[in-house]
């Protein structure tokens, strides 16, 4: 093999593994969109702002096996190896570094995101890794590869756990950057931007739809959700968020953008700026957004609707109040049926999002659920069951409190919700998986079998490609041969 001349080799190699994902999708593979690793990116454009040379390679969306990915590595040879790693890839994550301790024993490996950040005792004392990065990544990086290729100490790098000269842990005070506009842009020169595309049910050209974070934190601390970061939330300003926009229109021609900020409309008067300033700005471009109901107002879903909204994903979760308290939704079932009549009354489609399996639930209130989602006007309803993720509160309690919870058994917390073949390793007692599984399977069927939810898929589907019309119709046939076949037979 060829390998790179010294002054050719990366201050930063900073790599998304590859996946496993696709293949939990089971038959419903063609579904399979990756998306764009922004975390990634965003510390790529802060290295190369500071000066520093980055090589960016997403594995999984470049479909790169795992014998190719550590011949790649190896070829490169990077200075430093940063990779990114969450609960349903960490699996294949082991794998790859234990092959590239073998094969560069001398590279600095640095881990980041919420698993690795959950479980760093494990990564740095079974040699994994050398340093884990919690939280906000961008300047904690920098810090980190100042430190590493100067020889430096690295107790002087807030954010970030490694082992003394002893061999025990140390974690050094946490980074939060607080004014996320210092931060530069996602680096999307360094990404194969043509390998991620959306799925076309909400964004009309998946290959020209690109994804955006404008804010992060979240004050609610639901019991299922990692963001755990504090209750506080940071904005980019509006004028940022706008500019990021045009520059995506007018650097790689984006016709829709899908935030993902767990809480968009937390601040109204941000929302109703970025609104402005893409209606003052002729921006003409489509988008959709996550809302907690709590924060739904008629003023803002008008205006949304103006500046080229056109979806809102709400968490609804529960059909139960009870429930909805039992995972600190801070919510009301009523506060999410007014949400979603309010977005529909303005034009917005509203998606819903629900969890079976939630801590004391029944086989009844299970169905409460599903007959609370076919009660409302949504455009689309997922009924999930429950994951209890690492680094959530749930995660944490179930440690504490069940010993036949194994934290470790990482396949058991790593389905999509949606689809995969690995049993959990929790359920509410009196709900086992399997039961869990037909009650999801018959809520979907009930609730995208009725004829106006036929006539609205059809009508969207005008606009798929043909690739995507006969991923949709061979998902349909096999979610329904599924759900057929677990309904309870009469004696």
């Amino acid at each position: 093999m060829e390998l790179m001349h010294s002054e050719d080799r990366p201050d930063v190699l900073l790599i998304a593994a590859p996946s496993t994902m696709e293949s939990r999708f089971k038959s419903t593979t063609s579904l399979y969109k990756p998306t764009e690793p922004l975390g990634l990116l965003y510390i790529a454009a802060n290295l190369l702002k500071h000066g520093y040379s980055v090589r960016f390679i997403d594995f999984n969306a470049e479909g790169i096996a795992l014998p190719e990915a550590i011949s790649l590595i190896e070829k490169i040879q990077p200075k430093i190896l940063g990779i990114s790693c969450l609960t349903q890839e960490a699996y294949m994550v082991e794998e790859l570094l234990k092959q590239v301790r073998h094969t560069l024993p001398q590279t600095p490996v640095v881990m980041g995101n919420v698993h690795s950040s959950y479980f760093f005792d494990y990564y740095l004392k079974n040699n994994l890794s050398d340093y884990v990065v919690h939280g906000d990544g961008e300047e904690t990086m920098v810090a980190l590869t100042e430190v590493i290729l100067s020889k430096g100490d690295p107790k002087t790098v807030n954010g970030i756990s490694y082992l003394d000269s002893e061999g025990g842990s140390v974690t050094t005070p946490p980074n939060i950057i607080n004014d996320l506009d210092a931060l530069p842009p996602p680096a999307w020169e360094l990404a194969k931007i043509e390998k991620y595309k959306a799925s076309f049910y909400y964004n009309f050209q998946p290959d020209r739809t690109r994804i955006m974070i404008s804010s992060r934190g979240c004050p609610i601390g639901c019991t299922f959700c990692t963001i755990h970061d504090g209750k506080k939330v940071r904005f980019h300003s509006a004028e940022r968020v706008v500019a990021e926009i045009q520059h995506l229109v007018d650097t790689y021609g984006t016709t829709h953008i899908n935030f993902q900020d767990p809480m968009f409309l937390t601040r109204p008067s941000r929302v109703r700026d970025i609104c402005n300033g893409l209606i003052d700005k002729g921006i003409k471009i489509g988008w959709a957004c996550e809302a907690h109901v709590n924060y739904a107002r008629e003023d803002l879903f008008e205006i949304m609707k103006k500046a080229g909204c056109h979806t809102v994903f709400f968490g609804l979760e529960c059909g139960d109040d009870a429930l909805l308290k039992n995972i600190g939704k801070r919510t009301t079932v009523e506060q999410g049926k007014k949400a979603i009549h309010m977005a529909r009354k303005y034009g917005l489609k509203p998606v819903g999002f629900f969890l079976l399996g939630v801590p004391g639930e029944t086989e009844a209130l299970s169905q409460k659920t599903i007959d609370f989602g076919l009660s409302l006007p949504l455009d689309m309803a997922f009924f999930s069951i429950t994951v209890p993720l690492p680094g959530s509160q749930m995660f944490k309690e179930f440690v504490e409190n069940d010993k036949r919870f194994d934290p470790y058994n990482w396949n058991g917390f790593s389905n999509t919700g949606y689809f995969g073949d690995k049993n959990p390793e929790w359920s509410p007692p009196g709900l086992p998986y399997e039961k869990l599984k037909v009650i999801q399977a018959n809520g979907m069927r009930r609730f995208h079998l009725r004829p106006k939810m036929i006539l609205r898929h059809l009508w969207t589907l005008r606009r798929a490609t043909l690739h995507d019309f006969k991923a949709v119709l061979m998902t349909t046939w096999m979610t329904l041969k599924e759900s057929f076949a677990s309904r309870p037979t009469s004696s």
